[in-house]
């Protein structure tokens, strides 16, 4: 087995160590451990613990975010959504893939304009959820 596949194997698996047996007696083989996040579109790795509103507000808008995988997809998406007018807060869900807008008070931000920030961040929103109705597609206003 060549080197790359035994890295790829090691990546998907999760496993650090092999052992293979030679006409010597067992060796163990140490392979460098591939990074989880590996592919991610923003280059990072580090986990982030995931948060979640204990209560979510009937103001906030949640988005269903496909490619977010590590701390620095989540500040990304964050960074863009925060930037939209209206937007209070931004509270990200890496496990369920899900940005969670909560709007300043008297506020409505654009359900567009959100979804239109997550596409300029180079990520996909599949899904918007909020006050202003449900959207699969991008909203027109």
């Amino acid at each position: 087995m060549n080197a790359k596949l035994c890295t790829a194997l090691i990546a998907i698996i999760g496993v650090s160590t092999l052992s293979a047996r030679g006409q010597e007696g067992p060796k163990t083989i140490v392979l460098p451990q591939a990074s989880a996040k590996a592919g991610c579109k923003c280059g990072h790795a580090e986990p982030v613990k995931a948060e979640q509103p204990a209560k979510l507000d009937p103001k906030a808008t949640q988005i269903s975010v496909d490619g977010m995988t590590c701390a620095g997809c989540a500040k990304t998406v964050t960074k863009a959504l925060t930037a939209v007018e209206g937007v209070e807060s931004v509270v990200i869900d890496l496990k369920a893939k899900t940005a969670t807008v909560t709007p300043k008070a008297d506020k409505k931000p654009s359900p567009k304009d959100l979804w239109d920030a997550v596409e300029k961040a180079d990520y996909k929103p599949t899904k918007l959820e909020g006050p202003e109705g449900t959207f699969e597609k991008k909203p027109t206003k």
